[in-house]
């Protein structure tokens, strides 16, 4: 998980490998013709006005979502992991109440 929220950092401050290979991923990932699968993280965030540069999937029985989520008032860096037959539950769960909190920090 640290290597991943290593590589939002670096992406979100031009770093990761050179500022262009950093603008294209990230319009890479901001693709509009390339929807995001409304599960885990985009279900939980669906309706709050928030980009979300997002990468989840799956091995085996474990889940995980991770994202650079911007909105009104904060940004930030959201990653998670679970192993349970309700992981997508706790993946929307852990979203919602972690987004609530970065926007009551304002």
């Amino acid at each position: 998980m640290r290597q991943l929220l290593r590589f939002y950092w670096l992406l979100s401050r031009d770093q990761l490998v050179s500022p262009a290979a950093s603008q294209k991923m990230r319009a890479i990932f901001l693709s509009p013709d390339i929807p995001h699968n409304e599960h885990k993280f985009v279900k939980a965030l669906a309706g709050r006005g928030l980009t979300i540069l997002r990468k989840w999937g799956t091995y085996e029985d474990w889940l995980h979502d991770s994202a650079i989520i911007e909105g009104p008032n904060r940004r930030y860096v959201l990653v998670a992991l679970t192993h349970h037959p309700k992981g997508d539950d706790y993946l929307e769960d852990l979203a919602r109440e972690v987004d609530d909190l970065m926007a009551r920090r304002r």
